[in-house]
């Protein structure tokens, strides 16, 4: 695909799309000041030429299954969207709760949160985890062991699973590499696919975190589908268009936080 080929008006629908990930034909019109059939006309031709997808309402960049960088980089994105995140999600703890907290950016945003527990226990799988929690005197922290993957600064395979199956868990908190409305939370990595569908099944619940952008990329399997996860916990980022399509899906959809819908395009953000 050439950009060159591109008119300078879809130029700047193309650019919009790409540096907020989707973007709603009303959106479109008040920033372009163009009418909703232009801007209806400028979406087919991107979605013809393969630079976006049209959903109902406006457009999203094509889902990529690029990797994902390591947890260290992502944990210094979109702090302010994760943290909102990790605030719903206390909801689904209590005192004296037992939780295992999986590896991942937004998972780990939970970790400052927990230091108000009086009691608390808390199983992971994640080095970052047992780094920011270690200290935490009201905390019993318990590591579950295992291979270690560098990258991920965290430990699967068996030994990781069996450990974990010797506790009653409350809530297993859980990110995914991509979100998928038709697959659910998708991932890449196929040595960890059973070793979370095993943390799922000691857990009485199941909670996913993760950021809006996972639905803009792809993985290689399902993680989790829908009906295997009790609520998803995503920034308000989320376009409404793509909410109703993971409800409709099945999901227990829950948008946290601020929305970001009043974010300006591209060329007039600093």
């Amino acid at each position: 695909m050439d950009g060159k080929k591109l008119s300078e008006r879809q130029k700047k629908v193309l650019a919009l799309i790409e540096e907020q990930g989707s973007v709603s034909t009303e959106r479109l019109c008040e920033y372009l000041s163009i009418s909703e059939s232009t801007a209806r006309r400028v979406l087919m031709t991107l979605e013809g030429k393969k630079y976006i997808r049209r959903f109902r309402g406006g457009a999203m960049i094509l889902r990529s299954n690029r990797p994902e960088p390591p947890v260290l980089r992502r944990s210094q994105e979109s702090h302010a969207e994760k943290e909102a995140i990790a605030r719903r999600a206390l909801q689904y703890i209590h005192e004296g709760d037992t939780i295992l907290l999986s590896a991942g950016s937004t998972v780990l945003e939970l970790c400052p949160l927990l230091k108000d527990f009086q009691h608390l226990t808390v199983l992971t799988d994640s080095l970052l985890v047992q780094n920011a929690l270690m200290y935490e005197e009201n905390i019993q922290l318990i590591l579950l062991g295992g291979i270690l993957n560098a990258s991920e600064q965290c430990t699967y395979g068996f030994f990781t699973s069996d450990n974990a199956a010797h506790f009653r868990i409350n809530t297993f908190f859980t990110g995914a590499k991509a979100i998928s409305v038709r697959h659910g939370l998708m991932t890449d990595d196929f040595s960890h696919l059973p070793q979370y569908r095993s943390f799922r099944e000691c857990a009485d619940r199941t909670v996913a975190m993760a950021h809006h952008q996972k639905l803009y990329q792809d993985g290689l399997a399902t993680l989790l589908r829908f009906q295997e996860v009790d609520a998803l916990l995503i920034d308000s980022g989320l376009p409404q268009s793509l909410a109703g399509d993971l409800r409709e899906a099945g999901c227990n959809l829950e948008l946290c936080g601020p929305s970001y819908a009043s974010a300006p395009p591209p060329e007039q953000a600093k």
